[in-house]
């Protein structure tokens, strides 16, 4: 891998490690606020959610419920 290849690659990770950590705000932010309904909107059509021995929750269908 080139210096320029690795630089890219560090970049990209960092930049994908921000958006986790902005998409995780949101999401407690929406639980904090009391906006639930907007809970769905965060996840993929495939997401899968669990909150340990609470709930599992398959699919975007399941969250928005």
């Amino acid at each position: 891998m080139t210096d320029l290849a690795a630089l890219e690659a560090r970049i990209r990770r960092l930049e994908d490690i921000e958006e986790i950590r902005t998409l995780r705000n949101a999401y407690h932010a929406c639980i904090n606020d009391g906006r639930y309904s907007e809970i769905a909107d965060l996840f993929t059509d495939d997401a899968r959610v669990v909150l340990g021995y609470l709930a599992t929750y398959e699919g975007r269908a399941a969250i928005d419920t």
